[in-house]
């Protein structure tokens, strides 16, 4: 399940430090900081953030799911050029 959150601090210190602690809890920032004018003459900071939390049975249909996934070389094969293959997920 993924959880959607927005923190607002009326400056940008504050909403570093909420969202400092966020990151430290699992959250996950989603966009860059905004501006909303919600009084004229005033201003507040805003960030969205989400967390996704799996439950034992989600984590296991994923990993089942990862595991018959299809992969392919997005370039070409280590032995050809001796680096680290990318891989494409088939969703």
């Amino acid at each position: 399940m993924m959880t959607y959150r927005v923190y607002l601090a009326d400056n940008i210190d504050e909403l570093e430090r909420k969202v400092n602690a966020a990151l430290g809890q699992g959250w996950v920032p989603r966009g860059g900081v905004a501006v909303a004018c919600l009084v004229i003459g005033t201003h507040h900071y805003c960030q969205a953030m989400t967390k996704v939390d799996y439950t034992p049975q989600e984590i296991e249909k994923l990993l089942e799911a990862d595991s018959k996934a299809e992969r392919h070389p997005r370039f070409v094969t280590p032995a050809q050029s001796g680096l680290t293959v990318g891989w494409i997920e088939d969703l």
